[in-house]
């Protein structure tokens, strides 16, 4: 089996506490990776998909809610230049971004309604 040269001891320890769910503990390994080598796309992709994991867990209005669904999609997008062709990158990145858009628009009092989804849903494909 070959060995992905991006897949650090820092990345492997970061799928450790991401597993666990401590999604911070696991973005702190991925910044030590990237201080590192700032071209890993891979750090830069996980980065982001747990930094937009601990948002979404968060309530729209908790202090920290902004900085990591702005930093985390930041780090996605620029892993999706890294490496356009990887399906995955892009794919994570659309679903967060629709993920917000919905909680944020439904944490602000409003409802989607059936009509609404399907235009988001449309308006995300790729």
């Amino acid at each position: 089996m070959r060995r992905n040269e991006l897949e650090t001891e820092n990345v492997r320890n970061a799928y450790k506490y991401a597993a666990q769910k401590d999604y911070l503990q696991a973005v702190n390994y991925l910044a030590q990776e990237l201080d590192q080598n700032s071209l890993n796309h891979l750090a830069l992709y996980y980065k982001g998909v747990y930094m937009c994991r601990e948002a979404i867990s968060l309530n729209a209005k908790h202090q920290y809610y902004n900085d990591l669904k702005n930093m985390g999609l930041m780090n996605l997008k620029i892993a999706c230049i890294l490496d356009s062709l990887n399906y995955d990158y892009a794919m994570h990145l659309a679903t967060f971004c629709r993920s917000f858009f919905i909680k944020d628009y439904e944490e602000s009092g409003h409802k989607i309604t059936n009509e609404m989804e399907s235009i988001v849903d449309d308006a995300f494909v790729y």
